[in-house]
């Protein structure tokens, strides 16, 4: 199986350039990706589902990585199924995440953004941010 972790760490550093390239970092953020699941997740079919793995890994570098997970449960449910939004990858989860396949990208997005404007509305700090984590979102 392909190692893409370093593919999801440029990405990580490309979104958030305050990360560095030494390799306590690395290691720090090896550990996040191989416990979140997204390491296995990445490896799915062939590795058709790295590109929605890279998406969670940095979004959870900004919210953790439960929270990264009900974003992608939620967009789940934007696309009419019915799971419960836990934050854990299970296998129902992993199941629905198959059957969507890469077109769950824009429910993926468009769910990250929805979190970032709900999170603003509560929070000052990151109303000032908005634009900039709606651009993560949606890039």
């Amino acid at each position: 199986m392909k190692d893409r972790f370093l593919s999801a760490f440029q990405r990580l550093q490309i979104s958030n350039p305050s990360i560095k390239s030494d390799e306590p970092t690395k290691n720090k953020y090896r550990e996040l990706w191989d416990k979140s699941k997204y390491a296995s997740m990445a490896n799915m079919v062939d590795g058709n589902y790295s590109e929605i793995a890279y998406r969670l890994f940095v979004l959870s570098s900004f919210i953790g990585v439960k929270e990264s997970n009900r974003v992608l449960q939620r967009s789940l449910m934007s696309c009419g199924e019915t799971l419960l939004d836990d934050g854990e990858i299970g296998p129902n989860t992993k199941a629905l995440l198959l059957s969507h396949g890469w077109k769950l990208i824009y429910p993926l997005r468009s769910e990250a953004a929805g979190y970032f404007r709900t999170l603003a509305e509560k929070d000052s700090n990151v109303k000032k941010q908005l634009n900039d984590l709606l651009e993560k979102a949606y890039s």
